[in-house]
């Protein structure tokens, strides 16, 4: 007799918080931060790309591409924006957005979606980044992906 159990993750469990970003030279005024899919047995993705802009004035562009080698029935999108504590020497997230795409909104599928977002009046004077959750799946299968910037200098 074999016994399972299965939960979906707590954020306060299961993050991707920890996870390094190198830090850019201060006048470096965004970064890409890129997943790819070099396994022959991925289904959805071949990438899921991340930027992160200085956009001035306290405003941080974000922008998010998944690159789907065919349509998918549904694509979870989130973007997590982390300033860097230089006194812990950890990063932590200030902010948040999510996106969904289903057959609702796309009933031909949703096939190579981007989304572009600006979080305003966030704290200058310190080294942000994006973090990026891609969930694509069917009815079938689901599968995910989890870029992340590198740090840039918000002036």
């Amino acid at each position: 007799m074999l016994t399972a159990f299965a939960a979906v993750p707590s954020p306060e469990v299961y993050t991707s918080i920890d996870q390094k970003s190198n830090l850019c030279d201060v006048k470096t005024k965004y970064s890409i931060g890129r997943a790819q899919s070099n396994a022959r047995r991925g289904t959805f993705f071949d990438s899921a790309d991340v930027i992160i802009r200085d956009e001035g004035n306290g405003n941080i562009g974000a922008s998010a591409h998944a690159n789907l080698r065919k349509p998918v029935t549904e694509l979870y999108v989130s973007l997590y924006l982390d300033r860097y504590n230089k006194e812990k020497d950890v990063w932590q997230q200030v902010d948040y957005v999510d996106f969904e795409y289903t057959l609702e909104q796309y009933p031909d599928g949703i096939e190579d979606p981007s989304i572009s977002v600006t979080f305003t009046n966030q704290k200058r004077g310190y080294y942000y980044r994006i973090r990026g959750a891609f969930s694509a799946g069917d009815d079938d299968w689901y599968e995910g992906f989890g870029p992340t910037t590198d740090g840039i200098w918000i002036e």
